[in-house]
């Protein structure tokens, strides 16, 4: 019973495309600020296509903080999340729960 618990407590978070000079210690801080959960990973995937671009995963485990749950039933919805890292200009990096294959 806990590991669906904690299975429907995770998310892969899905930054779908990012410059390839972001560093991951960037995306962490960023993630960390929303105060949503436990990050247990970040994976950068080169984006084939394009060698100035990469595919973020972040895999999180959500706190119960209202806030977070709300964020947490946006994603589970298939909204998109658009994450302010940089107010002066503004930049933003889309958020959304990664789909995985079955």
């Amino acid at each position: 019973m806990q590991n669906n618990t904690h299975a429907n407590n995770s998310t892969n978070l899905c930054i779908p495309s990012i410059d390839v000079a972001t560093k991951k210690s960037l995306i962490f801080e960023k993630i960390k600020q929303l105060n949503w959960g436990f990050i247990a990973n970040i994976i950068e995937i080169p984006i084939l296509k394009d060698a100035e671009r990469k595919r973020i995963v972040v895999f999180l485990k959500w706190n119960n903080h209202e806030m977070s749950q709300y964020y947490k039933q946006l994603l589970d919805n298939g909204e998109t999340i658009k994450l302010v890292y940089d107010q002066n200009l503004p930049w933003y990096w889309r958020i959304h729960k990664q789909h995985r294959k079955e």
